[in-house]
C-alpha cells in the first residue's frame, strides 16, 4: 500500500497528514495558561505599583519637611507642623515669619494613610536648628514607611518591613 506523499523543495518526501492545525482542547489549554499568567502578573504589578507610589509619597513628605526646616533655619524662625491623620490626611505648617500663611501638603493618592507619633505636632526651631523629635508613618496596601525627624533636625526615611524603592529598613 503506497501512501500519499508531498515532495518538498529539496526533493524529500513527507507524508500528507489528514489533520492540520490545532484541536479545540489544545487551543483552550493555551488560552487557560495565558489567562493564568496574566492574572498572576497583574497581582504582582499592582503590588509593585503600590510600592512605587508609597516610596514616592514618602520622598515628597520628607522633601516638604526638609524645605520647612531649611526655611526655619535660614530665617531664624519657628515652623510648627500639625497633621490630619487617617486616609487622605495632610500636613499643614505655620511659620512665625509668615503667621497668616499656612503651607499644606497631602499625599497625592487617596489610598495613603498618615499617622504621627505623639505629641501630634512637629516644630522646627530656627535659632538652634533643632526640631521636636517625632515620626510620621505613611502606609498603603504595599507596606509602611516612617519619616523620622530627630531632635537635631535630621529628616530620614525607613521602611518598616524590608527595603523597597531604595528605602532602607528601619
Amino acid at each position: 500500500m503506497a501512501g500519499r506523499y508531498r515532495v518538498t523543495l529539496y526533493g524529500m518526501k513527507n507524508p500528507i497528514s489528514s489533520q492540520q492545525g490545532y484541536t479545540l482542547i489544545e487551543m483552550m489549554l493555551v488560552l487557560l495558561l495565558a489567562a493564568l499568567m496574566t492574572l498572576s502578573g497583574r497581582a504582582c504589578w499592582q503590588h509593585h505599583r503600590n510600592q512605587c507610589r508609597l516610596s514616592q509619597a514618602g520622598q515628597q513628605i520628607a522633601d516638604f519637611l526638609s524645605r520647612l526646616q531649611a526655611h526655619a533655619a535660614r530665617n531664624n524662625h519657628n515652623c510648627r507642623i500639625a497633621m490630619k491623620t487617617g486616609v487622605g490626611g495632610e500636613l499643614s505648617a505655620v511659620c512665625t515669619s509668615r503667621p497668616g500663611e499656612m503651607l499644606r501638603f497631602g499625599p497625592p493618592l487617596s489610598d495613603m494613610r498618615l499617622e504621627m507619633s505623639s505629641p501630634g505636632y512637629l516644630t522646627f526651631r530656627g535659632l538652634h536648628n533643632t526640631a521636636t523629635p517625632a515620626h510620621v508613618v505613611l502606609s498603603n496596601p504595599a507596606g509602611r514607611i516612617k519619616i523620622i525627624v530627630s531632635g537635631a533636625g535630621r529628616v530620614r526615611l525607613c521602611s518598616v518591613k524590608g527595603s523597597f524603592g531604595g528605602i532602607s529598613p528601619c
